[in-house]
């Protein structure tokens, strides 16, 4: 094999790991770290020397797992895309057929092609802050869903003691573990001078309180220091999405929306707010809407105006200055 970069699409799943490498036949391993070394050896076996590139569907934990097993090994690069993307490069090459081995040969194809970013895993502190905020939302969501069904319930005249004692217990339990996590999140942004001092910088742009400046930072993280301010708009689905063509086609344009709406639900109510309190996006809002902007469109705006601010202090290490 020459030195150039060789390609391994990876098909990653539950259980184990499909590969496909140019000249040879898709195999399966299991999804473990004994499997990633196996995988990386049977890749050495071919080139020796050659730097390797692999890239994966983003699955979640199941491919964040083989990724970091997989940079620890000398001389290996890491790709993960949306899978959309290779969704609709599979589409492109008109295939009928759907298996592990061909979604490996189509991963292969795309980076070979595409030349996808490649991938680092965020910061431990970051990850850890964006487990602990993820998993207190998810139990304040349920909190919230059990309190709408507390209210339905009580209309029941011949309702159950025991439902009552069980949705009661509930209710305490869900309290109490958001309490934790809370507490949990705190000492976690406490302990670590450079988290403690990134969310206090956030926290002085009018309307963005403490929880909001955490969020920012467990959703976006590393995003807001390395990606370019297109790249975060588009990464928070924030880009305008516009279907024109000819004369026949000329809808109404929306917002993409093919972003991460955990990031997009954080920028809503501190830019509501900011329209108010925070003097930039007051006047921005305002110059908006006196242009004819809608005011959904205008609060879009501010929302993407919200972020990139946020980019810059987070880039600049240096607090909201409304002057600039």
């Amino acid at each position: 094999m020459s030195k150039e970069k060789l390609f391994v699409g990876l098909d990653v799943g539950k259980d184990e790991v499909v590969a496909s490498m140019q000249g040879k036949k898709p195999k399966a391993f299991s999804h473990s770290s004994r499997g990633v070394n196996a995988l990386v050896k049977w890749v050495r076996i071919v080139c020796e020397e050659s730097s390797v590139h692999v890239c994966m569907e983003a699955t979640g934990v199941y491919s964040r797992s083989v990724a970091v097993h997989l940079l620890s090994h000398e001389g290996v690069e890491v790709s993960i895309v949306n899978p959309a993307q290779i969704k609709l490069f599979s589409r492109s090459q008109l295939r009928r057929v759907k298996t592990d081995n061909v979604d490996a040969e189509v991963i292969r194809q795309f980076a070979q092609t595409q030349s996808p970013r490649t991938w680092q895993p965020r910061p431990k502190i970051e990850e850890q802050l964006n487990q602990l905020v993820c998993q207190r939302d998810h139990v304040l969501q349920t909190l919230l869903e059990l309190e709408n069904r507390n209210h339905s319930l009580s209309y029941d005249p011949d309702l159950p003691e025991e439902v009552k004692k069980s949705q009661s217990t509930l209710r305490h339990c869900y309290k109490r573990q958001i309490a934790n996590l809370e507490e949990a999140i705190t000492r976690l942004c406490a302990e670590d001078a450079s988290l403690s001092h990134q969310i206090a910088l956030l926290t002085t742009i009018p309307g963005v309180a403490q929880n909001i400046a955490v969020h920012l930072v467990a959703f976006a993280g590393e995003k807001l220091r390395n990606f370019s301010a297109k790249e975060l708009t588009a990464h928070a689905g924030l880009v305008p999405s516009l279907r024109q063509s000819g004369t026949s086609l000329n809808s109404r344009g929306g917002i993409a929306k093919l972003g991460d709406c955990r990031l997009r639900k954080t920028l809503y109510m501190p830019a509501v707010c900011g329209m108010t309190h925070n003097p930039k996006l007051k006047a921005f809002y305002k110059r908006l809407t006196d242009a004819g902007k809608p005011n959904k469109v205008a609060l879009v705006a501010c929302m993407r105006k919200l972020l990139i601010i946020a980019q810059a202090i987070a880039k600049s290490k240096k607090p909201f200055n409304t002057n600039l």
